[in-house]
């Protein structure tokens, strides 16, 4: 049974002071790029609460002030499960202001061993060093979101799993609840019977970084490419970007239909999509699409997914790839899959790896 995890402690340390960094994020951790957080004072009760999942974990974020500016903060910590873990559940709620909630566990090391960090709070506007951090869950949608997994369907952790929550703010300047509560967030992983776990999800983070929006240009477009590694059953995904993505569109690469000109949409989100709920999707608020059956992408063949963004620049200045959700753009494509084998594939696109 794990021990239940409950924090309301406060990230009253500045940037400067914080300690670490070092192999969390392989460019942008050094606190340059972000406002200092600084203390928030403390509730009667914190600003969310959610019941603790039975024989389930919690772990929260925060609060922090943002100083009523674009922040993007990580945390890292252990959680608190003396054996494997199964998660069937995921739920992530977020105050008022939130852009996205990342969840990463810690990479498995050759000798079986995995990566550790302290528990601890740090910029990380920088790409995640996927050398050291497995993706697991975006959220997106204003306020959070949650995901229950199919049937037979689990994240597991290993003992005392090494975590890392990234927490995006980008709306804070006009919002009075982060103002008088400060940004917080909330996640909440509920348990399955590891005897009933048939399929081991994994996440899989692909990012597009070719990307320079001229002034004023409309209806522009980047695509990318990420022929599989491996042979995958496709879970569930969602599109990343920033308030001047317009649609976020996803093929299936498959060599059987492209043999008669032929491709498969798998994925939309934005105003132009066929599907009524892609189209009734938003930039701050996208398609979180589940796949049942689940989406079989063959690997080793050029098979797997070509994703598009499209923007609308309707400012002064060339937009770039980055974290900065006013001034900077991203076209970033997360998945979740299972092997037929039970095992920890570490799909890989051929192309090259989430920082193309």
């Amino acid at each position: 049974m794990a021990v239940m995890r409950h924090e309301t402690r406060l990230a009253t340390l500045t940037l400067a002071a914080v300690v670490g960094g070092v192999g969390l994020c392989s460019s942008g951790c050094s606190g340059t790029d972000s406002p200092t957080m600084g203390p928030v004072v403390a509730q009667a009760q914190p600003p969310i609460v959610l019941p603790v999942p039975v024989g389930g974990q919690q772990v929260t974020f925060g609060p922090f002030s943002t100083f009523g500016a674009d922040t993007q903060l990580c945390r890292t910590v252990k959680l608190d499960n003396d054996k494997p873990f199964a998660v069937s559940k995921f739920e992530v709620a977020m105050l008022e202001g939130s852009h996205h909630f990342i969840l990463f566990k810690g990479h498995d090391k050759p000798d079986g061993t995995q990566v550790e960090y302290p528990d601890n709070v740090f910029d990380c506007k920088g790409t995640i060093n996927f050398d050291e951090w497995d993706f697991l869950l975006d959220v997106n949608k204003k306020g959070g979101a949650t995901w229950e997994l199919g049937e037979g369907q689990a994240v597991v952790f290993r003992p005392h799993a090494q975590i890392m929550i990234q927490s995006h703010f980008v709306n804070s300047v006009n919002s009075q609840l982060v103002k008088s509560n400060g940004a917080y967030s909330v996640l909440n992983l509920h348990p399955m019977d590891l005897g009933d776990v048939k399929h081991r999800i994994q996440g899989m983070f692909t990012v597009n970084t070719r990307i320079a929006i001229p002034p004023h240009a409309m209806g522009w477009e980047s695509k990318r490419r990420c022929s599989f590694s491996d042979t995958v059953h496709v879970v569930a995904m969602t599109g990343h970007f920033h308030e001047q993505g317009v649609d976020f569109k996803v093929d299936q690469m498959d060599m059987n239909l492209a043999q008669n000109g032929l491709i498969r949409e798998v994925y939309c989100s934005g105003p132009g999509c066929a599907d009524p709920a892609g189209a009734a999707s938003s930039w701050d608020s996208p398609l979180f699409k589940t796949f049942e059956p689940p989406l079989l992408v063959n690997g080793n063949s050029f098979e797997g997914f070509e994703f598009m963004c499209s923007y609308n620049n309707t400012t002064d200045t060339t937009l770039y790839f980055g974290g900065l959700a006013a001034t900077q753009e991203h076209c970033n494509l997360f998945f979740q899959y299972y092997v037929d084998q039970d095992k920890d594939s570490h799909l890989k696109c051929e192309e090259g790896s989430g920082g193309w």
